[in-house]
């Protein structure tokens, strides 16, 4: 069990991590994390021992509707452990999402928001390119057929993924719009 004594310091760590600056800010974050598991206690814990901390609006981005699904889930998950919840929105600021929550509960969603938001962006972009590969082969304008024989492994499971997206893609098919008696324009 810790005692207030380190308590005290991870809530000063946590301070830091919340309204530090820059290199400071992520220093911080990172000491509380190790210490968080060096003592065996959670955010959890921390919020228990500072269980009368008012809650107040925390402003989170989140650019488009798909991080506003993925911030609301985490917030679901992490914070409030209910399906509902209130947001807020500022005029000024379109991208911006706040929600209500004490300081700890704050720095903790930050935290596990920007892990997942990285990931989802990452895995964002790696669909990206096998739909691409999809729609290109679902269309048949690809250049050539690749030989099996000559694809690297990584290639292989790109191609097996996007054959499987393909059936998922619409089938539609270019009609040429000039016909054999017409001339072509230059």
């Amino acid at each position: 069990m810790a005692t207030n004594r380190i308590k005290e310091r991870l809530l000063k760590m946590y301070h830091l991590a919340t309204d530090g600056v820059d290199g400071e800010k992520e220093t911080a974050q990172r000491m509380l994390e190790a210490n968080l598991a060096k003592y065996g206690l959670t955010m959890d814990d921390l919020i228990e021992s500072n269980g009368n901390e008012e809650k107040k609006t925390y402003w989170f981005t989140a650019k488009d509707k798909y991080q506003r699904m993925l911030l609301g889930q985490i917030y679901c998950v992490f914070v409030c452990k209910t399906k509902q919840y209130s947001t807020y929105t500022r005029k000024d600021r379109k991208y911006d999402v706040g929600l209500e929550m004490t300081k700890v509960e704050a720095t903790e969603l930050n935290m596990i928001y920007d892990f997942y938001l990285n990931l989802w962006k990452k895995e964002l972009e790696k669909q990206k390119e096998v739909l691409l590969h999809a729609f290109i082969n679902k269309h048949n304008i690809a250049l050539q057929s690749a030989n099996i024989e000559e694809m690297t492994d990584e290639e292989i499971r790109m191609a097996r993924r996007a054959a499987r997206m393909m059936d998922d893609l619409e089938d539609a098919s270019f009609k040429k719009q000039l016909g054999s008696g017409q001339k072509e324009l230059n």
